[in-house]
């Protein structure tokens, strides 16, 4: 939990810094914002409730990494932009569910994967109507499995997307959010890749693996809806 904290703090560092190079640039053309009660203002928090849903992290040619359950924290501290900082961690996190190797990142109880501090951004996506999702911003991590040191070793970057939904409803802080991150058959293809940048330019979202034979497509699948709480009333303007 201290860990979690020390990286929080590091998160919204990198995400001060973020927004000096990001709001001019947002205000180029629409896109979806958060909205909050006149009298209201951030920072806000999306926060994960406790779920057990397997996840699996799917990568061309190796073996695909799965576990149960996902703990979400996107953090938002600033009215004028529409992007902030998160925390995620997997947990039971395996090198296949046959193997009983676990995983884990650096520094963490084996069986955890805790992502470094990670930046996301509301976006459309190019399907009509247009629909507001979470374009999450992945940087370079290892992973290391059992036996450590010698076990297998997967390098992760790139960036993902997720849904977000209500959209231009108010939800109150003792409603949630609901949010999909989703692969199609086979676990290598992501459910949404495509979203539109603030030049209204199609951009593809890629989130890329390497177990040892260079980086190949991957996708990470969470199987439910996960479900986030907000600290005050908000609303996704899509």
């Amino acid at each position: 939990m201290k860990r979690l904290k020390l990286l929080c703090l590091a998160a919204l560092t990198v995400f001060a810094v973020a927004i000096a190079t990001a709001s001019s640039a947002s205000a180029a053309a629409p896109l979806p914002t958060l909205l909050l009660l006149p009298k209201e203002e951030p920072p806000v928090t999306l926060k994960s409730l406790t779920n057990t849903f397997p996840t699996q992290l799917g990568v061309a040619n190796a073996n695909a990494l799965e576990g149960k359950g996902v703990l979400v924290q996107l953090y938002w501290t600033n009215l004028n932009i529409n992007l902030g900082s998160a925390e995620i961690l997997f947990t039971e996190v395996l090198q296949g569910s046959k193997t009983g190797k676990k995983c884990r990142t650096a520094g963490d109880p084996i069986g955890e994967v805790l992502l470094p501090p990670v930046e996301w951004h509301l976006v459309y996506t190019t399907t009509s109507p247009l629909k507001t999702v979470i374009l999450i911003l992945v940087p370079e991590f290892l992973i290391e499995c059992e036996p450590f040191g010698t076990g297998l070793k997967t390098k992760i970057r790139g960036s993902n997307i997720s849904t977000i939904s209500p959209e231009n409803t108010e939800v109150l802080t003792t409603e949630e959010f609901t949010s999909n991150t989703i692969c199609n058959l086979p676990t290598t293809v992501p459910a949404i890749t495509q979203w539109l940048n603030n030049k209204e330019e199609t951009q593809k979202a890629k989130l890329e693996a390497n177990s040892g034979a260079g980086f190949e497509k991957a996708c990470e699948n969470v199987e439910g809806e996960v479900k986030l709480q907000p600290s005050k009333m908000i609303e996704v303007m899509g």
